[in-house]
């Protein structure tokens, strides 16, 4: 059976293609186990608490002031039930948005947000806001666009099958 010595080893040889450095010296890989099956289990990487801790430094850099950039995991939250790809992947991208748009793009007074396939886009708050009201301007959304017909069609099956263990 495998150990989780020779899990860890094995990861050394996984590198983020951007940095060159494998992914256990940068701190993704942690909380690996074994389940009863022999499957390897890897914990979550942390993500959003690397970039909050990037964009903390980046920002004393470029100012020399301190900035406590806080991390959060949201969107299941509103539906109260565990984060699903969706989540994490539109959650991490968004943080990557915001590293971007802070640390390399030197933008401020912008919103991060995604269009199309997740691609990132910065949102200038005057787009945002009416300057008459000083309110935020309603985006609505597209009731005819393939996302909105998934997202009903999935909350008619969440209201047949209210238990995520629906047999």
């Amino acid at each position: 059976m495998t150990t989780e010595d020779e899990i860890r080893e094995a990861m050394k040889q996984v590198e983020d293609p951007e940095l060159g450095v494998n992914v256990v010296d940068l701190g993704l890989l942690y909380g690996v186990s074994i389940n009863e099956h022999g499957n390897v289990i890897l914990g979550a990487a942390q993500v959003g608490k690397m970039l909050a801790g990037a964009m903390e430094r980046r920002h004393a850099e470029h100012t020399g002031f301190k900035m406590k950039v806080r991390h959060k995991q949201i969107g299941y939250e509103t539906r109260c039930a565990q984060p699903i790809a969706f989540d994490i992947m539109l959650g991490t991208q968004l943080g990557v948005g915001a590293y971007r748009a802070v640390a390399e793009e030197g933008l401020s007074g912008y919103m991060v947000s995604v269009k199309e396939q997740l691609q990132i886009d910065f949102v200038p708050f005057s787009d945002l806001v009416d300057p008459e009201t000083l309110k935020t301007r309603i985006r609505y959304i597209d009731r005819e666009s393939d996302f909105y017909k998934l997202a009903r069609s999935l909350e008619y099956q969440q209201l047949e099958h209210p238990s995520p263990r629906c047999e």
